[in-house]
Protein backbone atom coordinates (compact mmCIF):
# COMPACT_ATOMS: atom_id res chain seq x y z
CA UNK A 1 0.00 0.00 0.00
CA UNK A 2 1.63 3.23 -1.17
CA UNK A 3 -0.11 5.19 1.59
CA UNK A 4 1.62 3.15 4.29
CA UNK A 5 4.45 4.97 6.15
CA UNK A 6 6.60 1.87 5.59
CA UNK A 7 6.09 1.79 1.82
CA UNK A 8 9.23 3.70 0.88
CA UNK A 9 11.38 1.57 3.18
CA UNK A 10 10.10 -1.74 1.85
CA UNK A 11 10.19 -0.58 -1.78
CA UNK A 12 13.79 0.53 -1.26
CA UNK A 13 14.61 -2.84 0.29
CA UNK A 14 13.04 -4.71 -2.64
CA UNK A 15 14.98 -2.58 -5.13
CA UNK A 16 18.22 -3.25 -3.25
CA UNK A 17 17.49 -7.00 -3.24
CA UNK A 18 16.84 -6.96 -6.99
CA UNK A 19 20.14 -5.18 -7.62
CA UNK A 20 21.95 -7.68 -5.40
CA UNK A 21 20.35 -10.58 -7.30
CA UNK A 22 21.42 -9.04 -10.61
CA UNK A 23 24.96 -8.56 -9.30
CA UNK A 24 25.15 -12.19 -8.15
CA UNK A 25 23.98 -13.34 -11.59
CA UNK A 26 26.70 -11.25 -13.21
CA UNK A 27 29.34 -12.66 -10.86
CA UNK A 28 28.22 -16.22 -11.61
CA UNK A 29 28.41 -15.49 -15.32
CA UNK A 30 31.92 -14.11 -14.93
CA UNK A 31 32.91 -17.19 -12.91
CA UNK A 32 31.31 -19.40 -15.63
CA UNK A 33 28.96 -21.01 -13.09
CA UNK A 34 25.62 -19.69 -14.28
CA UNK A 35 23.13 -21.96 -16.03
CA UNK A 36 23.21 -21.53 -19.80
CA UNK A 37 21.15 -23.04 -22.59
CA UNK A 38 23.55 -23.54 -25.44
CA UNK A 39 22.18 -24.23 -28.89
CA UNK A 40 23.38 -24.07 -32.45
CA UNK A 41 22.00 -21.07 -34.32
CA UNK A 42 22.81 -18.65 -37.12
CA UNK A 43 24.07 -15.45 -35.50
CA UNK A 44 22.95 -13.05 -38.25
CA UNK A 45 19.20 -12.77 -37.35
CA UNK A 46 20.05 -12.18 -33.67
CA UNK A 47 22.50 -9.40 -34.57
CA UNK A 48 19.95 -7.74 -36.88
CA UNK A 49 17.21 -7.97 -34.24
CA UNK A 50 19.49 -6.50 -31.55
CA UNK A 51 20.56 -3.63 -33.81
CA UNK A 52 16.88 -2.78 -34.40
CA UNK A 53 16.39 -2.70 -30.62
CA UNK A 54 19.45 -0.49 -30.16
CA UNK A 55 18.33 2.00 -32.82
CA UNK A 56 15.12 2.57 -30.84
CA UNK A 57 16.93 3.17 -27.55
CA UNK A 58 20.28 4.89 -28.18
CA UNK A 59 20.65 8.71 -28.31
CA UNK A 60 19.68 10.36 -31.59
CA UNK A 61 23.20 11.74 -32.08
CA UNK A 62 24.67 8.23 -32.38
CA UNK A 63 24.47 6.30 -35.66
CA UNK A 64 24.73 2.51 -36.00
CA UNK A 65 26.22 0.98 -39.15
CA UNK A 66 25.70 -2.74 -39.77
CA UNK A 67 27.81 -4.93 -42.08
CA UNK A 68 26.86 -8.62 -42.34
CA UNK A 69 29.33 -10.85 -44.16
CA UNK A 70 28.52 -14.25 -42.62
CA UNK A 71 25.53 -16.52 -42.16
CA UNK A 72 27.42 -19.22 -40.27
CA UNK A 73 26.29 -20.98 -37.11
CA UNK A 74 27.70 -20.78 -33.59
CA UNK A 75 26.93 -22.70 -30.40
CA UNK A 76 25.98 -20.49 -27.47
CA UNK A 77 23.09 -19.19 -25.40
CA UNK A 78 21.26 -16.71 -27.74
CA UNK A 79 19.97 -14.59 -24.84
CA UNK A 80 23.46 -14.21 -23.45
CA UNK A 81 24.95 -13.41 -26.85
CA UNK A 82 22.39 -10.65 -27.21
CA UNK A 83 23.47 -9.35 -23.81
CA UNK A 84 27.07 -9.21 -25.09
CA UNK A 85 26.02 -7.03 -28.03
CA UNK A 86 23.88 -4.76 -25.83
CA UNK A 87 26.61 -4.33 -23.20
CA UNK A 88 29.32 -3.51 -25.76
CA UNK A 89 27.04 -1.12 -27.66
CA UNK A 90 25.97 0.59 -24.41
CA UNK A 91 29.62 1.11 -23.46
CA UNK A 92 30.24 2.55 -26.91
CA UNK A 93 27.38 5.02 -26.42
CA UNK A 94 28.74 6.04 -23.01
CA UNK A 95 32.10 6.77 -24.65
CA UNK A 96 30.45 9.21 -27.09
CA UNK A 97 28.43 11.73 -25.02
CA UNK A 98 28.67 14.24 -27.89
CA UNK A 99 27.53 11.67 -30.45
CA UNK A 100 29.34 9.52 -32.96
CA UNK A 101 29.20 6.23 -34.85
CA UNK A 102 29.01 2.57 -33.87
CA UNK A 103 30.09 0.08 -36.53
CA UNK A 104 28.90 -3.50 -36.06
CA UNK A 105 30.33 -6.13 -38.38
CA UNK A 106 29.83 -9.89 -38.57
CA UNK A 107 32.28 -11.95 -40.62
CA UNK A 108 34.26 -15.19 -40.65
CA UNK A 109 37.91 -15.18 -39.62
CA UNK A 110 40.58 -17.83 -39.48
CA UNK A 111 42.89 -17.68 -36.47
CA UNK A 112 46.33 -18.82 -37.55
CA UNK A 113 49.73 -19.16 -35.90
CA UNK A 114 50.44 -15.45 -36.35
CA UNK A 115 47.30 -14.45 -34.44
CA UNK A 116 48.01 -16.97 -31.68
CA UNK A 117 51.45 -15.41 -31.18
CA UNK A 118 49.77 -12.04 -30.72
CA UNK A 119 47.03 -13.46 -28.48
CA UNK A 120 48.42 -16.59 -26.76
CA UNK A 121 45.06 -17.38 -25.11
CA UNK A 122 43.53 -18.12 -28.53
CA UNK A 123 43.46 -21.41 -30.42
CA UNK A 124 43.88 -21.78 -34.17
CA UNK A 125 40.66 -22.43 -36.09
CA UNK A 126 37.67 -20.90 -37.87
CA UNK A 127 35.54 -18.36 -36.05
CA UNK A 128 32.54 -16.12 -36.50
CA UNK A 129 33.85 -12.69 -35.56
CA UNK A 130 31.54 -10.00 -34.15
CA UNK A 131 33.21 -6.59 -34.31
CA UNK A 132 31.88 -3.54 -32.45
CA UNK A 133 33.81 -0.34 -33.10
CA UNK A 134 33.04 3.19 -31.93
CA UNK A 135 34.39 6.70 -32.53
CA UNK A 136 34.50 7.59 -28.86
CA UNK A 137 37.18 8.80 -26.47
CA UNK A 138 39.08 5.50 -26.44
CA UNK A 139 40.62 3.46 -23.62
CA UNK A 140 44.07 4.30 -22.22
CA UNK A 141 46.65 1.57 -22.87
CA UNK A 142 47.58 1.35 -19.21
CA UNK A 143 44.13 0.16 -18.12
CA UNK A 144 43.17 -2.05 -21.08
CA UNK A 145 44.38 -5.20 -19.29
CA UNK A 146 41.95 -4.48 -16.41
CA UNK A 147 38.72 -3.62 -18.22
CA UNK A 148 37.33 -7.18 -17.96
CA UNK A 149 37.97 -7.40 -14.20
CA UNK A 150 34.86 -7.49 -11.98
CA UNK A 151 33.99 -4.09 -10.47
CA UNK A 152 36.61 -2.24 -12.48
CA UNK A 153 35.12 0.91 -13.97
CA UNK A 154 36.11 4.42 -14.96
CA UNK A 155 32.49 5.58 -14.67
CA UNK A 156 30.93 7.38 -11.71
CA UNK A 157 29.09 5.15 -9.16
CA UNK A 158 25.67 6.13 -10.52
CA UNK A 159 26.65 5.05 -14.06
CA UNK A 160 27.44 1.38 -13.45
CA UNK A 161 28.77 -1.38 -11.21
CA UNK A 162 31.82 -2.28 -13.25
CA UNK A 163 30.30 -5.68 -14.11
CA UNK A 164 29.30 -4.97 -17.73
CA UNK A 165 32.53 -6.06 -19.44
CA UNK A 166 33.18 -8.75 -16.82
CA UNK A 167 29.80 -10.26 -17.71
CA UNK A 168 30.63 -10.04 -21.42
CA UNK A 169 33.92 -11.84 -20.77
CA UNK A 170 32.20 -14.62 -18.79
CA UNK A 171 29.55 -15.19 -21.47
CA UNK A 172 32.13 -15.42 -24.23
CA UNK A 173 34.27 -17.87 -22.24
CA UNK A 174 31.20 -20.07 -21.66
CA UNK A 175 30.77 -20.21 -25.45
CA UNK A 176 34.47 -21.23 -25.82
CA UNK A 177 35.13 -17.91 -27.49
CA UNK A 178 37.52 -14.98 -27.10
CA UNK A 179 37.36 -11.21 -26.90
CA UNK A 180 40.05 -8.68 -27.81
CA UNK A 181 40.21 -4.90 -27.65
CA UNK A 182 42.21 -2.38 -29.69
CA UNK A 183 42.03 1.27 -28.67
CA UNK A 184 43.88 4.57 -28.54
CA UNK A 185 42.85 7.62 -26.59
CA UNK A 186 40.83 9.93 -28.81
CA UNK A 187 40.52 7.32 -31.56
CA UNK A 188 37.70 5.10 -30.32
CA UNK A 189 37.73 1.42 -29.39
CA UNK A 190 37.26 -1.83 -31.29
CA UNK A 191 36.09 -5.00 -29.57
CA UNK A 192 36.32 -8.28 -31.50
CA UNK A 193 34.36 -11.27 -30.22
CA UNK A 194 35.29 -14.68 -31.62
CA UNK A 195 32.81 -17.58 -31.53
CA UNK A 196 33.92 -21.01 -32.84
CA UNK A 197 32.26 -21.50 -36.24
CA UNK A 198 29.98 -24.54 -36.52
CA UNK A 199 30.54 -26.25 -39.84
CA UNK A 200 27.31 -27.83 -41.08
CA UNK A 201 27.16 -30.21 -44.04
CA UNK A 202 26.02 -27.30 -46.21
CA UNK A 203 28.77 -25.00 -44.95
CA UNK A 204 31.38 -27.56 -46.00
CA UNK A 205 29.86 -28.05 -49.45
CA UNK A 206 29.37 -24.30 -49.92
CA UNK A 207 33.14 -23.81 -49.87
CA UNK A 208 33.12 -24.94 -53.52
CA UNK A 209 30.86 -22.01 -54.47
CA UNK A 210 31.51 -18.30 -54.37
CA UNK A 211 29.82 -16.06 -51.81
CA UNK A 212 26.89 -13.97 -53.01
CA UNK A 213 27.03 -10.20 -53.08
CA UNK A 214 23.64 -9.65 -51.44
CA UNK A 215 21.46 -11.23 -54.12
CA UNK A 216 17.86 -12.18 -53.34
CA UNK A 217 16.23 -15.49 -54.24
CA UNK A 218 12.55 -16.42 -54.09
CA UNK A 219 11.85 -20.11 -53.41
CA UNK A 220 8.26 -21.30 -53.90
CA UNK A 221 7.76 -24.97 -53.03
CA UNK A 222 5.18 -26.88 -50.97
CA UNK A 223 7.63 -29.50 -49.68
CA UNK A 224 8.74 -27.96 -46.40
CA UNK A 225 11.79 -30.18 -45.91
CA UNK A 226 13.16 -29.33 -49.35
CA UNK A 227 12.66 -25.62 -48.71
CA UNK A 228 14.44 -25.89 -45.34
CA UNK A 229 17.50 -27.60 -46.83
CA UNK A 230 17.59 -25.29 -49.84
CA UNK A 231 17.20 -22.15 -47.71
CA UNK A 232 19.99 -23.16 -45.32
CA UNK A 233 22.38 -23.85 -48.18
CA UNK A 234 21.64 -20.58 -49.97
CA UNK A 235 21.96 -18.54 -46.77
CA UNK A 236 25.35 -20.16 -46.12
CA UNK A 237 26.39 -18.59 -49.44
CA UNK A 238 25.16 -15.16 -48.39
CA UNK A 239 21.91 -15.03 -50.40
CA UNK A 240 18.79 -13.43 -48.94
CA UNK A 241 16.05 -16.06 -49.27
CA UNK A 242 12.32 -15.33 -49.53
CA UNK A 243 9.99 -18.32 -49.36
CA UNK A 244 6.38 -19.28 -50.00
CA UNK A 245 4.40 -22.54 -49.96
CA UNK A 246 2.15 -22.06 -53.00
CA UNK A 247 1.83 -20.01 -56.17
CA UNK A 248 -0.63 -17.48 -54.76
CA UNK A 249 1.51 -16.82 -51.69
CA UNK A 250 4.58 -16.70 -53.92
CA UNK A 251 3.13 -13.80 -55.91
CA UNK A 252 2.36 -11.88 -52.69
CA UNK A 253 5.93 -12.39 -51.41
CA UNK A 254 7.34 -11.33 -54.79
CA UNK A 255 5.35 -8.09 -54.88
CA UNK A 256 6.42 -7.29 -51.31
CA UNK A 257 10.14 -7.76 -52.03
CA UNK A 258 10.28 -7.20 -55.79
CA UNK A 259 13.26 -4.83 -55.64
CA UNK A 260 15.36 -7.39 -53.73
CA UNK A 261 14.62 -10.54 -55.77
CA UNK A 262 17.05 -11.39 -58.59
CA UNK A 263 16.04 -15.02 -59.20
CA UNK A 264 13.07 -17.29 -58.48
CA UNK A 265 13.04 -21.07 -58.03
CA UNK A 266 9.49 -22.37 -58.51
CA UNK A 267 7.89 -25.79 -58.34
CA UNK A 268 5.68 -26.39 -61.39
CA UNK A 269 2.89 -28.27 -59.58
CA UNK A 270 1.63 -26.27 -56.59
CA UNK A 271 -1.69 -25.47 -54.91
CA UNK A 272 -3.64 -22.32 -55.82
CA UNK A 273 -1.41 -21.32 -58.76
CA UNK A 274 1.08 -23.31 -60.82
CA UNK A 275 4.74 -22.46 -61.09
CA UNK A 276 4.31 -21.74 -64.80
CA UNK A 277 1.55 -19.19 -64.14
CA UNK A 278 3.62 -17.55 -61.40
CA UNK A 279 6.71 -17.48 -63.63
CA UNK A 280 4.80 -15.69 -66.39
CA UNK A 281 3.42 -13.10 -63.96
CA UNK A 282 6.90 -12.43 -62.56
CA UNK A 283 8.41 -12.10 -66.04
CA UNK A 284 5.68 -9.67 -67.09
CA UNK A 285 6.32 -7.57 -64.01
CA UNK A 286 10.12 -7.79 -64.10
CA UNK A 287 11.68 -9.44 -67.17
CA UNK A 288 15.18 -9.26 -65.66
CA UNK A 289 14.37 -11.79 -62.92
CA UNK A 290 15.91 -15.20 -63.69
CA UNK A 291 13.55 -18.15 -63.21
CA UNK A 292 14.19 -21.85 -62.62
CA UNK A 293 11.25 -24.28 -62.67
CA UNK A 294 11.40 -27.57 -60.72
CA UNK A 295 9.30 -30.61 -61.51
CA UNK A 296 9.00 -34.10 -60.09
CA UNK A 297 7.28 -35.34 -63.27
CA UNK A 298 8.31 -35.88 -66.85
CA UNK A 299 7.78 -32.42 -68.28
CA UNK A 300 6.71 -33.89 -71.63
CA UNK A 301 9.10 -31.89 -73.74
CA UNK A 302 8.29 -28.56 -72.13
CA UNK A 303 10.85 -26.08 -73.32
CA UNK A 304 12.10 -23.31 -71.04
CA UNK A 305 12.15 -20.88 -73.98
CA UNK A 306 8.50 -21.51 -74.84
CA UNK A 307 7.36 -20.97 -71.24
CA UNK A 308 9.59 -17.93 -70.92
CA UNK A 309 11.82 -19.20 -68.09
CA UNK A 310 15.57 -19.74 -67.92
CA UNK A 311 15.77 -23.39 -66.81
CA UNK A 312 13.68 -26.47 -66.05
CA UNK A 313 15.20 -28.94 -63.59
CA UNK A 314 13.82 -32.39 -62.84
CA UNK A 315 13.59 -33.74 -59.31
CA UNK A 316 15.35 -35.33 -57.60
CA UNK A 317 18.42 -33.15 -57.93
CA UNK A 318 21.41 -32.37 -55.75
CA UNK A 319 21.35 -29.02 -54.00
CA UNK A 320 24.86 -28.44 -55.31
CA UNK A 321 23.69 -28.84 -58.91
CA UNK A 322 20.87 -26.31 -58.67
CA UNK A 323 23.02 -23.81 -56.75
CA UNK A 324 25.67 -24.07 -59.46
CA UNK A 325 23.00 -23.25 -62.05
CA UNK A 326 21.70 -20.36 -59.92
CA UNK A 327 25.16 -18.84 -59.77
CA UNK A 328 25.65 -19.25 -63.52
CA UNK A 329 22.34 -17.51 -64.29
CA UNK A 330 23.01 -14.66 -61.86
CA UNK A 331 26.49 -14.18 -63.32
CA UNK A 332 24.93 -13.77 -66.78
CA UNK A 333 22.71 -10.98 -65.50
CA UNK A 334 25.59 -8.95 -64.07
Amino acid sequence: DESSPYYKYFSGLIEACNKTHQLIEQLLTFARQSVVEKQEFVLTPLVKETVKLLKRTIPENINIHLDIQSNAKIKADPTQVQQVILNLATNACDAMPQGGDIHICLKEEKIDEKEVKKYPFMKEGEYVCLIIRDTGKGIPKEIQHRIFDPFFTTKSPDKGTGMGLATVYGIIKQANGYITVESDVGKGAEFKVYFPLIRTEYTKISKTFYKSQKKGILVVEDEEELVKVFKEFLEELGYEVFQANNGQEGWVVFTQHEDKINLAVLDIVMPKASGIDLARKIKRERPSVKIILMTGYDHNGLLAEKIGVDEIIEKPFSVGKIVQRIQELLAKGE
